[in-house]
């Protein structure tokens, strides 16, 4: 089942949740929360004169802010819409690069051109919309599933003169934790997180060659969130 399969999937059972439930049971809620995030990415570079591919993988951390909104209604079923401001490095690839470049009379390869060679990734314009389920249990064990949009912007500096384009891509989030809304309203939760972007493919434009990259990256963080519950 794809990614958008899943959460249409996820989103009809939580239009059913909100018919089943009543006016009085509901409540709205937002907050904002704080997560350290470690991104994974496993890519590929493939070269189209040779058709060589060259894979790596990149890690990088960031620290995200978010804020929320989102609607209590039934036994404790939550629907929400998360927005993250500005952005966080996937990942930065720096090199020294030879350029060779046109042949001499003898035709004998070029003179070697050399410089540095700079490839490295964005998220932004992140937004989630998600489910989660009642909290369980004295602790309020809860699990939650979401659809999350992305851009991936591509900052690059190389000796060929080509530049990559950017990207759209959606991605599945999951995570598993704890609630509380305690009697004044304030709502709390702590919870693990695991997102899995659908991989992304940029070609490079600008040269006489043109290069593809593609990459999967995954995201686990630790996830804390205070708000208040109407």
């Amino acid at each position: 089942m794809t990614i958008r399969k899943l959460f249409t999937f996820w989103g009809a059972i939580g239009v059913l949740l909100v018919a089943l439930s009543t006016p009085s049971m509901a409540g709205v809620g937002f907050g904002g929360s704080i997560q350290g995030t470690f991104f994974e990415t496993d890519g590929s570079e493939t070269l189209k004169t040779s058709a060589k591919k060259t894979s790596a993988t990149e890690d990088a951390t960031a620290i995200i802010p978010s804020a929320y909104i989102q609607w209590e209604f039934g036994p404790g079923f939550v629907i929400g819409y998360e927005m993250v401001p500005g952005s966080a490095e996937l990942g930065s690839n720096l090199t020294d690069d030879c350029d060779t470049r046109g042949a001499d009379a003898a035709g004998l390869p070029g003179a070697c051109v050399g410089g540095t060679k700079d490839v490295k990734a964005e998220v932004e314009d992140v937004t989630t919309f998600y489910v989660e389920t009642p909290g369980f249990g004295p602790a309020g064990f809860f699990a939650s599933a979401g659809w999350t949009q992305v851009s991936i912007i591509t900052t690059e500096t190389l000796t060929t003169g080509a530049s990559y384009g950017n990207a759209d891509i959606d991605a599945g989030s999951f995570g598993l934790g704890f609630k509380r809304t305690l009697d004044n309203g304030i709502a709390l939760k702590f919870a693990a997180t695991y997102t899995d972007f659908e991989e992304v493919s940029l070609s490079s434009t600008g040269s006489d060659a043109v290069t593809t990259i593609t990459a999967e990256p995954e995201a686990w963080g630790a996830k804390l969130s205070i708000g208040y519950q109407f």
